[in-house]
Parts: structure tokens; C-alpha cells; sequence
């Protein structure tokens, strides 16, 4: 019994210990991070220096993904809550061709220039993600990439399709 006791204590103050040290690395980080960043933004402000990756505008795709306050466009299965057999909760599995269906009407009315060939051509589309992941995404053919096509990455990027 007291050795239960011992060990519940030394494992919750394992656990405390564990969490107040990455606590306290995460605000240093943090700390630096901004001083860094701080400091990066009052040299480059003096000298005129101008960072190249600062001014890229993303794609709108990477800012917005059919997020314009819609909720109708992603369908879910009925009965396919997370409780009691599916019946609760909100559906969980995407109805896959009625998402694909809405997508595309959503796509053709807000870009009247896609490639109707494509846009919604399960096999088409499937054909092609096939030909780009067998090519490593476009690493070993970058004629498969959009020529705006923008690699961006945490530490890296955004690089264009030249670079």
C-alpha cells in the first residue's frame, strides 16, 4: 500500500516536472522568437533591406479553402455519428461524390476559367494525382505544377516552381 502511495507521487511529480519544463521552454521560445523577429524587423527597416519571403503574397487557396462562412459544401452520410451506432452526435464520413458535386458547382461559379474537362472528372482527377505522386509531387516532372505553383513550408519558402 505505501509503496503505491510512493510510486503515484513520484509519477505525478514526474509528470508536473515534465510539463513545467516544457512550459517554461515553450514561453523562452516564444520570447526569442519574437525578440528575433523584433530586431530582424527594425534592421531591415533602417536599411531598407528587403526580405523577399516577407512579401509573397500566398496563394488564396493556402488562406482560404471554400471557407467563405459556407457550411453546405463538405456532406456528410447520415448515421454516422461518433455515438450509439452513428445515431448521435454530428455525421462523421463524407459523402464523397455529393462533396465532389458541390465543389465543382462552387468552383464553376467562382472561376468560370477551369477546365471543365477536369473539374470533376473523378477519373481524370485521379489519373493526375497518381502521375504527380508518382513523380514526387512534381520533384521529378515540374512540368506538372502550375506555373504560380509556390512550395511553402515553415522554414522554407515560399520557393516558386523555378527555385
Amino acid at each position: 500500500m505505501l509503496v503505491t502511495y510512493v510510486r503515484t507521487i513520484v509519477s505525478t511529480a514526474g509528470h508536473v516536472s515534465c510539463v513545467l519544463v516544457l512550459f517554461g521552454t515553450n514561453l523562452l521560445i516564444g520570447a526569442i522568437d519574437g525578440t528575433a523577429r523584433s530586431l530582424v524587423k527594425v534592421i531591415a527597416t533602417c536599411t531598407g533591406a528587403r526580405i523577399e519571403q516577407d512579401h509573397r503574397i500566398p496563394h488564396p487557396e493556402r488562406i482560404r479553402t471554400f471557407q467563405d462562412d459556407r457550411d453546405d459544401l463538405i456532406v456528410s452520410l447520415p448515421n454516422t455519428g461518433a455515438a450509439e451506432g452513428g445515431k448521435s452526435g454530428p455525421d462523421q464520413v463524407m459523402d464523397e461524390a455529393e462533396t465532389l458535386a458541390r465543389t465543382v458547382a462552387y468552383a464553376a461559379e467562382r472561376n468560370p476559367k477551369f477546365d471543365k474537362s477536369i473539374l470533376g472528372n473523378e477519373s481524370k482527377l485521379r489519373e493526375l494525382a497518381t502521375n504527380l505522386i508518382c513523380n514526387e509531387l512534381g520533384g521529378d516532372d515540374p512540368s506538372l505544377l502550375a506555373e504560380d505553383f509556390q512550395f511553402v513550408f515553415p522554414v522554407v519558402g515560399p520557393l516558386t516552381k523555378a527555385q
